[in-house]
């Protein structure tokens, strides 16, 4: 243990840079051991603390008088010079090349040291580096050069270097045939983007192994600045499709950029109801399928078709994502503006079945959570012909979720006629439904029938616990006839 303490109050030493102390506690009989001794999951050396720290007089200490090998590697095959490249310590990296370290040597990854100073700001190393021999062409394993890199990590000021010093350097693509013009736009570096289409020469739309566009890029990572200027500067096509058929729209759609999303529609008069794929995806379905709810309101405000249907007939309405999101949005209550749903709780739970035309007529459905997370024990009601339906609200917020996401009320009508908001018939038993079920997301359908003026549910036995809530609050539904005008 005294031996231990004494190797971690060593390194203490190196990299606090306290060369005298360090002098007086290394003794000179421990200097054999003190060659071999290693820190951490990746055997780091005294060498590497002291480059990662930036203390060129510790590593004077350690490799001249001391005696370490300035090219010591560490379990990543990591040496110090990647250390003080990566810290941007130009002082260290200038001594360890003047003892000898190789300005091209690889880590795991193969990494240069060079690749490494290029991932930070750091202009000054990049210089040395660059004076004593470093080759800005080596890739590593993924495919990436230094010039890659820099585009990434937004450092027009390198890349102007590297240009001048190696113009053909932006001419290199990765293992997947991504370009640093992908990954500018990718990572939203727009003055890289800018200095790229000024100085380099890429093709317009130049596709990586997936068909994936710089412009696709851009806005599905919300950079849609840098998308207008592969617009004006490069000519980017708006509705290229990748190698599975999907345009910018639905790539935007799946990562839930809503800005990318109106700027393709609303500027760019991109067609919301695309499809994608063999499958003949609409971006609306994408969004459902990712769950992303304040997407699907967009596309829908945009025009999107709610019962566009895939290349299987399979309409994103039917995804849990999709409920909820009509559930936060109110675009759907032509009948009733949006300030109302945030005023009396009377007047938000009424609806006119004509409200939802884009439903089939014989479908109703009611979302309560906006209304109920709100106010927690009113009676939300709404309108079914000229009777009117009262459902007492027990459930907090929580239990809702569990319970009441979403309500979908189906109904036999028995004389055929549309619902469409006005009066259903008359007053005669034909003028309600004579059968209602209700359904649960992704849950099976809950048979029920009308008794008189209340509702009975069939409750399935084993989920009788977790719905008891539920079932009391639809048993004790009653419908209220609507006074009768004089």
């Amino acid at each position: 243990m005294a031996e231990q303490e004494r190797m971690r109050r060593l390194l203490r030493l190196v990299q606090e840079g306290n060369l005298d102390l360090l002098r007086d506690e290394l003794r000179l009989d421990e200097i054999p051991e003190a060659l071999s001794w290693r820190w951490g999951r990746l055997g780091d050396s005294l060498l590497h603390h002291a480059a990662r720290s930036g203390h060129r007089d510790v590593l004077e200490f350690l490799i001249q008088e001391i005696g370490m090998d300035p090219e010591v590697a560490n379990g990543d095959y990591k040496r110090p010079i990647h250390e003080a490249a990566s810290m941007g310590h130009r002082e260290c990296v200038s001594f360890l090349l003047e003892r000898g370290a190789s300005v091209d040597c690889l880590k795991k990854g193969d990494w240069t040291p060079l690749m490494m100073a290029c991932t930070r700001k750091n202009l000054e190393v990049i210089k040395t580096l660059v004076e004593h021999g470093a080759n800005p062409l080596l890739r590593n394993k993924d495919g990436w050069n230094c010039f890659h890199i820099a585009s990434r990590e937004g450092h027009p000021e390198v890349l102007r270097f590297l240009l001048d010093v190696f113009p053909n350097c932006w001419n290199t693509e990765s293992t997947t045939g991504r370009t640093p013009l992908h990954t500018a736009a990718m990572h939203g570096c727009s003055q890289v983007v800018e200095l790229l289409l000024e100085r380099c020469q890429y093709q317009p739309d130049s596709r990586d192994s997936c068909g994936v566009t710089p412009f696709m890029d851009a806005l599905q990572n919300g950079h849609v600045g840098i998308a207008r200027l592969l617009l004006e500067k490069h000519q980017a096509c708006p509705t290229a499709v990748d190698a599975l058929g999907a345009q910018a729209l639905h790539r935007a759609a799946v990562t839930a950029q809503d800005g990318s999303i109106q700027f393709l529609v609303s500027e760019l008069g991109v067609d919301v109801n695309g499809r994608a794929t063999s499958l003949r995806l609409p971006a609306l379905h994408y969004a459902a399928k990712e769950g992303h709810g304040q997407t699907i309101q967009t596309l829908l405000s945009l025009g999107a078709d709610i019962q566009a249907k895939d290349g299987k007939g399979r309409s994103g309405e039917n995804s849990k994502p999709f409920f909820q999101a009509l559930c936060d949005t109110w675009s759907f209550h032509e009948r009733i503006p949006a300030s109302a749903c945030r005023g009396d709780a009377k007047s938000m739970g009424t609806f006119a079945l004509g409200a939802t035309p884009w439903i089939h007529p014989r479908v109703f459905w009611a979302f309560c959570i906006p209304w109920l997370s709100i106010y927690r024990n009113f009676c939300w009601s709404f309108s079914l012909g000229d009777t009117n339906w009262e459902f007492p609200a027990y459930f907090s917020p929580e239990e809702l979720q569990c319970h009441l996401l979403p309500l979908k009320f189906l109904w036999n009508d028995p004389v055929g006629s549309r619902l469409d908001g006005q009066t259903h018939g008359s007053s005669s038993p034909n003028s309600i439904p004579q059968q209602i079920s209700l359904e649960m997301a992704d849950e099976q359908i809950i048979p029920g029938s009308w008794h008189g003026n209340r509702v009975a549910i069939a409750m399935p036995e084993s989920r009788h616990s977790q719905r008891e809530k539920l079932r009391q609050a639809l048993a004790s539904a009653s419908p209220k006839k609507k006074p009768e005008k004089n």
